[in-house]
């Protein structure tokens, strides 16, 4: 790689020629390119890529989630971005070409107290426990977010991309942690559109709980299911 000392046309960034330039503090450095590159069909680099492809996908709608993306904010490390942490947690959790029920939206936490969780008629239906069952809650906490990601693989048209992916949430401060709670989250007509293309469904969920101020006091694990 070669330094660009005093450079007169200012920041240079991209394909010049037969070099690469990018400008970093003010200095510009030059690299030359290769003159070709052959992509390896090998098996093995077939199912690194699919893994890397769908890998990306999924932790981009994660992190788009914006309660998913405060709590995955704690984990990350210094120079790293939210969406890397998510990617680098479920690299290896995923399969060639789609998410596993082992995938995570969350990083950690208290058992997710799920009962049912379902798609159905364009709505996302389910039932939680009651919270005080799964951990234990202060006065503070008086939202609940409850959080989707929903994964499509298997289009019932080959002519449909291979999985598609969505996020949904609901926030509510009308529950009970002693009860059990239903909760409906509507899909847009498009995402229940959407949904009908696919015959594999895979429905990620986790909760949190906020205060008034919209802070995760704390959050659950991730729960996974193949949808009927």
């Amino acid at each position: 790689m070669a330094r660009l000392v005093g450079n007169i046309l200012g920041n240079l960034k991209g394909k010049i020629g037969n070099f690469s330039a990018r400008t970093i503090n003010g200095t510009t450095f030059l690299r030359m390119r290769p003159s070709s590159f052959k992509v390896s069909n090998s098996q093995k680099s077939i199912e690194s890529r699919q893994r890397f492809a769908i890998t990306i996908a999924f932790a981009a709608c994660v992190s788009k989630n914006l309660t998913l993306h405060e709590i995955w904010k704690p984990k990350k490390k210094s120079k790293m971005s939210v969406y890397n942490t998510i990617f680098k947690r479920n690299y290896c959790l995923s399969n060639f070409g789609e998410t596993t029920l082992n995938n995570v939206i969350t990083p950690d936490g208290f058992r997710a107290p799920v009962i049912e969780v379902n798609i159905s008629e364009g709505k996302i239906i389910g039932s939680l426990d009651s919270l005080s069952k799964a951990t234990l809650i202060c006065s503070d906490e008086i939202f609940l977010s409850i959080n989707t990601v929903i994964f499509l693989s298997n289009p019932k048209d080959e002519s449909e991309s291979n999985n598609k992916l969505f996020s949904l949430s609901l926030e509510t401060n009308d529950f009970d942690i002693d009860q059990q709670f239903d909760f409906e989250l509507d899909l847009t007509q498009e995402q229940a559109f959407l949904v009908s293309k696919y015959n594999r469904k895979i429905i990620y969920l986790a909760i949190a709980t906020k205060s008034a101020d919209d802070k995760i006091i704390q959050y659950s694990n991730t729960y996974s299911k193949i949808a009927d």
